[in-house]
Protein backbone atom coordinates (compact mmCIF):
# COMPACT_ATOMS: atom_id res chain seq x y z
CA UNK A 1 0.00 0.00 0.00
CA UNK A 2 1.92 3.24 -0.58
CA UNK A 3 1.97 5.96 1.77
CA UNK A 4 -0.84 8.43 2.48
CA UNK A 5 -1.13 12.09 2.44
CA UNK A 6 -2.20 13.80 5.06
CA UNK A 7 -5.28 11.49 5.96
CA UNK A 8 -5.14 7.26 7.11
CA UNK A 9 -9.24 6.38 6.20
CA UNK A 10 -10.93 3.90 7.62
CA UNK A 11 -10.02 0.57 6.85
CA UNK A 12 -6.84 1.65 5.48
CA UNK A 13 -3.56 0.79 6.66
CA UNK A 14 0.30 0.71 7.23
CA UNK A 15 3.05 -1.68 6.79
CA UNK A 16 6.74 -1.16 7.84
CA UNK A 17 8.15 1.97 6.39
CA UNK A 18 5.11 3.45 4.91
CA UNK A 19 3.75 6.76 7.00
CA UNK A 20 0.50 9.31 6.74
CA UNK A 21 2.14 12.96 5.77
CA UNK A 22 0.95 16.24 6.90
CA UNK A 23 0.21 18.40 4.24
CA UNK A 24 3.18 20.80 4.49
CA UNK A 25 5.08 17.67 4.48
CA UNK A 26 7.28 18.58 7.87
CA UNK A 27 5.43 16.13 9.90
CA UNK A 28 5.25 12.13 9.21
CA UNK A 29 3.50 9.27 11.09
CA UNK A 30 5.43 6.03 10.30
CA UNK A 31 5.11 2.44 11.30
CA UNK A 32 9.16 1.49 12.20
CA UNK A 33 9.99 -2.23 11.45
CA UNK A 34 10.23 -3.07 15.04
CA UNK A 35 6.88 -2.45 15.63
CA UNK A 36 7.20 1.42 17.33
CA UNK A 37 4.62 3.58 15.63
CA UNK A 38 6.28 7.18 15.24
CA UNK A 39 5.63 10.47 14.65
CA UNK A 40 8.29 12.87 13.44
CA UNK A 41 8.60 16.51 12.84
CA UNK A 42 11.26 16.72 10.24
CA UNK A 43 13.78 14.38 11.17
CA UNK A 44 13.26 14.79 15.13
CA UNK A 45 11.01 12.24 17.13
CA UNK A 46 7.75 13.71 18.68
CA UNK A 47 5.96 10.92 19.60
CA UNK A 48 6.09 7.39 19.80
CA UNK A 49 3.69 4.23 20.93
CA UNK A 50 6.24 3.31 22.40
CA UNK A 51 6.01 -0.72 21.27
CA UNK A 52 8.89 -2.55 19.84
CA UNK A 53 8.19 -5.74 19.34
CA UNK A 54 10.89 -8.42 18.48
CA UNK A 55 12.95 -8.10 15.58
CA UNK A 56 12.70 -12.04 14.82
CA UNK A 57 9.14 -11.58 14.04
CA UNK A 58 7.56 -10.60 10.49
CA UNK A 59 6.70 -7.20 10.04
CA UNK A 60 3.85 -5.47 11.89
CA UNK A 61 0.87 -3.52 10.80
CA UNK A 62 -1.19 -0.45 11.87
CA UNK A 63 -4.65 -1.01 11.06
CA UNK A 64 -7.35 2.24 11.43
CA UNK A 65 -10.79 0.13 11.62
CA UNK A 66 -13.69 0.48 10.55
CA UNK A 67 -14.54 1.17 14.10
CA UNK A 68 -12.72 4.23 14.74
CA UNK A 69 -9.13 2.29 16.60
CA UNK A 70 -5.92 2.57 15.33
CA UNK A 71 -4.33 -0.34 16.31
CA UNK A 72 -1.02 -2.23 16.22
CA UNK A 73 -0.81 -5.81 15.01
CA UNK A 74 1.72 -8.02 14.91
CA UNK A 75 2.38 -11.29 12.79
CA UNK A 76 -0.18 -13.94 14.77
CA UNK A 77 -2.38 -10.85 13.78
CA UNK A 78 -2.25 -10.32 17.82
CA UNK A 79 -2.91 -6.33 19.17
CA UNK A 80 -0.27 -5.08 21.02
CA UNK A 81 -1.41 -1.26 21.13
CA UNK A 82 -4.65 0.44 20.41
CA UNK A 83 -5.76 3.97 20.35
CA UNK A 84 -8.77 3.28 22.75
CA UNK A 85 -10.40 5.20 20.23
CA UNK A 86 -13.26 2.75 18.83
CA UNK A 87 -16.93 3.18 18.33
CA UNK A 88 -16.67 5.55 16.12
CA UNK A 89 -17.18 4.03 12.93
CA UNK A 90 -16.06 5.37 10.06
CA UNK A 91 -13.20 7.81 11.70
CA UNK A 92 -9.81 8.86 9.87
CA UNK A 93 -6.46 9.22 11.41
CA UNK A 94 -5.48 13.10 10.21
CA UNK A 95 -2.14 14.29 9.95
CA UNK A 96 -1.60 18.19 11.06
CA UNK A 97 0.77 20.56 10.10
CA UNK A 98 1.00 21.53 13.64
CA UNK A 99 2.59 18.01 14.75
CA UNK A 100 -0.73 16.28 15.64
CA UNK A 101 -2.23 12.83 14.73
CA UNK A 102 -5.40 12.74 15.50
CA UNK A 103 -8.59 10.48 14.94
CA UNK A 104 -11.58 12.51 13.77
CA UNK A 105 -14.70 10.94 13.76
CA UNK A 106 -16.64 12.22 10.61
CA UNK A 107 -19.67 14.66 10.85
CA UNK A 108 -22.01 15.65 8.38
CA UNK A 109 -21.47 18.79 6.85
CA UNK A 110 -21.43 20.75 3.91
CA UNK A 111 -18.36 22.91 5.47
CA UNK A 112 -14.68 21.39 4.01
CA UNK A 113 -12.80 19.11 5.59
CA UNK A 114 -10.77 21.77 7.69
CA UNK A 115 -14.32 23.43 8.82
CA UNK A 116 -15.29 19.76 9.72
CA UNK A 117 -11.94 19.44 11.96
CA UNK A 118 -12.33 22.62 13.91
CA UNK A 119 -16.03 21.30 14.73
CA UNK A 120 -15.50 17.69 15.00
CA UNK A 121 -14.88 16.03 18.21
CA UNK A 122 -11.13 14.91 17.66
CA UNK A 123 -8.73 12.47 19.87
CA UNK A 124 -5.22 13.10 19.63
CA UNK A 125 -3.20 9.87 20.36
CA UNK A 126 -1.00 9.86 23.83
CA UNK A 127 1.11 7.24 25.20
Amino acid sequence: MPNYATILPSGGYLNPGESVVSGNQSIKLILQSDGDLTLYQNETLIWDTGTHIATSQQPPQCRMQQDGNLVLYDVNNVAYWASGTYQDYNSVLVVEDEGNAVVFQPVWSALPMVEKKKKGAGVLLTR
